[in-house]
């Protein structure tokens, strides 16, 4: 009897070193793929704010052409 306990544990304490190594995989592969996602999210951030900071550019010299422009003809 003694011998199918010690059989047995030794079963469960392989199965149980199989689960955490497979455990520990997944962790790493879940935690690979939220890397992933963040740099993904990160540069969709990104993009809107730099594409903020072009209209702001653009009306600023959109501005500045028609203020250049009505000059002129107030100069004529």
């Amino acid at each position: 009897m003694n011998e199918k306990t010690d059989e047995m544990d030794k079963r469960i304490e392989e199965m149980d070193g199989r689960f955490e190594r497979q455990i520990a995989q997944l962790e790493r592969t879940v935690n690979e793929r939220f890397e992933r996602l963040e740099a993904k999210i990160g540069h969709i951030h990104v993009e809107p704010v730099e594409t903020q900071e072009t209209v702001d550019f653009h009306s600023v010299k959109i501005a500045q052409h028609d203020r250049k422009i009505r000059h002129l003809l107030h100069a004529r």
